[in-house]
């Protein structure tokens, strides 16, 4: 999925469809990251959505576009963010003591966002990626998902070079509009 995310090609979110339904439920059996596991799910739809708009952005403007965001939106989802996660733990904890708590809330809230500027064509979603995947190596790691560990490794690798072929990509379509 990652592959052609970081390509720019619509088939992406059919393999993120597939792996994020199974890592759900490993994720909720097995490793006890409700959070993720949630996560998981959400992104069975937003893998349906982001299928959809980025087939539809194409027919559109006859080539994917890639945008960014101004610092001020970065900042007020980072604000927005850490205070959701901050309330997710408060919830959660009234009920259940899932490992890494804040941890996982703060990796599934911003994973949220991230995947969102991913459905849309936003630069920005890779260098979120690059922060997130981190923290899931460790979590995974540590709770001896090693196997889950390593895939976030590729997750990591892959959000490196989606940022370098994005920025390639922007560039080129700059050219383009420029003629």
């Amino acid at each position: 999925m990652r592959f052609f995310s970081v390509s720019n090609k619509p088939v992406c979110w059919g393999f993120g469809i597939i792996s994020c339904g199974l890592l759900s439920w490993k994720d909720y059996s097995e490793y006890q990251l409700f959070f993720d596991s949630g996560l998981q799910l959400l992104y069975v739809y937003m893998g349906i959505v982001g299928l959809y708009r980025w087939i539809k952005s194409k027919k559109d403007t006859g080539y994917p576009r890639i945008e960014t965001l101004p610092f001020s939106s970065h900042l007020n989802a980072l604000v927005f963010g850490t205070i959701t996660s901050l309330v997710l733990v408060l919830i959660v904890q009234l009920f259940v003591n899932p490992a890494f708590v804040f941890l996982d809330s703060v990796t599934t809230v911003f994973s949220i966002w991230a995947t969102w500027l991913l459905v849309n064509r936003i630069y920005e979603n890779w260098i979120y990626w690059l922060f997130i995947n981190t923290a899931y190596i460790y979590m995974f790691y540590a709770q001896g998902g090693t196997l889950v560990a390593i895939l976030y490794i590729v997750y990591l690798a892959t959000a490196i070079t989606g940022l370098i072929s994005w920025n390639y990509f922007m560039r080129h379509q700059r050219k383009k509009a420029i003629l």
